[in-house]
């Protein structure tokens, strides 16, 4: 499973849907979240509340749920 924000500065989401064909193409499981104005780590939060970022709200969630599949 990968997770990307389209917004993210370190790793541009375009090595993920380059892995992402790699990897399904010859029939590997393979997932691609794409979340939209997501940074790297998607956890900065623009404001000043110390809440957790939505962004790293639904990662986790989807993490969680995939994890779930695989058991």
């Amino acid at each position: 499973m990968q997770i990307f924000g389209d917004d993210d500065f370190a790793v541009d989401v375009s090595h993920g849907r380059r892995l992402h064909a790699v990897l399904y193409d010859p029939g590997v499981a393979s997932v691609l979240v794409e979340l939209p104005d997501a940074v790297h780590g998607f956890d900065q939060y623009f404001g000043v509340s110390r809440r957790i970022a939505p962004a790293a709200q639904v990662a986790t969630y989807d993490v969680a749920r995939f994890l779930a599949l695989m058991t």
